[in-house]
Parts: structure tokens; C-alpha cells; sequence
């Protein structure tokens, strides 16, 4: 079975929107670890815990069962222009 160009878009769109705002999220539990140091185990489970979540259902929502391998590589993207946008 094929998907269509536009849904593989669509997924590429929502994957890219997932990483920049899964950069977001660490950037805001970074600033909490710099003024809690003793947290940083603690947070890190957070973030690991809201990276698997976010995965489980972009992949049961917008991926309807399943997880293609660009969407990786879109997640990675977002997360970088979101690190660099925040550089500028």
C-alpha cells in the first residue's frame, strides 16, 4: 500500500513541528536544571518519558500505526533549527 506524496508531507510537516517543539521542551528543562542541579536525573527521566510519549502517538496519530523513518530524520531537523533559530 502507498501513501500519497501529500501525506507523506503532512507527516514530514508534523514530524519537523515535533522536533522543534521537543526542543523547546528540553530548553525549558535546561534553564530548570541550571537552577536546580540536584534535579537533572530527575528531569532527564521527564524528557526521556515526553520523547517516548510524543513518539507513541505521532506514530498512532498522525503515522496511523506507524513510524516511517524520515520522520526521524524531520524530528531531527526541527530540533536543529530550533537550537539555531534560538543562536541568532
Amino acid at each position: 500500500m502507498e501513501l500519497p506524496i501529500s501525506r507523506q508531507l503532512a507527516e514530514l510537516a508534523w514530524a519537523l513541528l515535533l522536533g522543534g517543539g521537543l526542543g523547546l521542551y528540553y530548553d525549558l528543562l535546561r534553564a530548570l536544571r541550571r537552577l536546580r542541579p540536584r534535579l537533572t536525573a530527575a528531569l532527564d527521566v521527564l524528557f526521556a518519558l515526553a520523547v517516548w510519549w510524543s513518539l507513541l502517538l505521532f506514530a498512532l496519530n498522525p503515522g496511523r500505526g506507524l513510524f516511517r523513518l524520515y520522520c526521524f530524520a524531520a524530528m531531527l531537523l526541527g530540533s536543529i533549527f530550533y537550537f539555531l533559530g534560538t543562536l541568532m
